[in-house]
């Protein structure tokens, strides 16, 4: 099976993640479907070792940690149910932030998931080994590359998830425009978002800056946009 970093796009996502992109790492974390391999081995009778990470400490708490855990004090209530948490491990430094999740896998393995911050900067990203990487929010091409090689012994998928606000950065070329099979891109806009009338997506719409509304709402880098790069 061939590996596929995967690179969603625009507003509405934000909105939809957990429905639409969280189940394939949480249930690969629990129970993945057995046609998804790494490294060559089926991963339904194995757990994974797996990364999150956003911009900040505080941003991952905010976003990565809730849709995953819950609220601070409620864990099991986010996508990974409570009866399949085993240990929360705390991080230094940031109250009630995460640094590690302790799932149980049904082989009777454990899985885990690490919390990590792109301020922490790309020496943080080196040496470990993973089988699932999920970058919430663009990162600068170095921690892109150094995440990335992380899944090159298990071989298996990255997503990124973000709205493309830096325009056609090295992250966004690589996928945009050096084609390949192993890169998918998918771009979910405003309108994607069914929960919104036509009059919310109008409203939201039009309180963006003219030169990034097409960027927010769509997914379109700035200058193809029309705008600044």
């Amino acid at each position: 099976m061939q590996r596929v970093p995967h690179i969603v796009s625009a507003y509405s996502w934000r909105r939809t993640k957990s429905a639409r992109l969280l189940p394939p790492l949480w249930s690969l974390l629990l129970t993945p479907p057995g046609n998804i391999r790494l490294g060559g081995r089926a991963t339904s009778s194995t757990a994974i070792r797996a990364w999150a990470a956003g911009e900040t400490a505080e941003v991952v708490r905010a976003t990565i940690q809730l849709l995953l855990l819950g609220e601070p004090g409620q864990h099991g209530t986010g996508c990974i149910p409570k009866s399949a948490l085993l240990e929360v491990v705390p991080a230094r430094g940031t109250a009630e932030l995460a640094d590690i999740i302790r799932v149980q896998h049904v082989s009777g393995d454990v899985s885990t998931i690490s919390l990590k911050a792109y301020s922490q900067g790309r020496e943080r990203f080196q040496g470990a080994t993973i089988d699932y990487l999920w970058l919430d929010e663009e990162p600068d091409a170095s921690i892109f590359s150094e995440s990335l090689t992380r899944t090159n012994i298990a071989r298996g998928p990255s997503v990124l998830t973000f709205t493309p606000l830096k325009g056609m950065s090295t992250v966004v070329k690589r996928y945009l425009l050096d084609k390949s099979p192993d890169r998918h891109v998918t771009t979910m806009t405003l309108d994607d978002a069914a929960h919104y009338s036509a009059e919310d997506r109008a409203r939201i719409a039009a309180q963006y800056p003219e030169h990034e509304r097409d960027t927010r709402t769509k997914g379109i880098p700035q200058w193809e946009a029309g705008g600044c790069s």
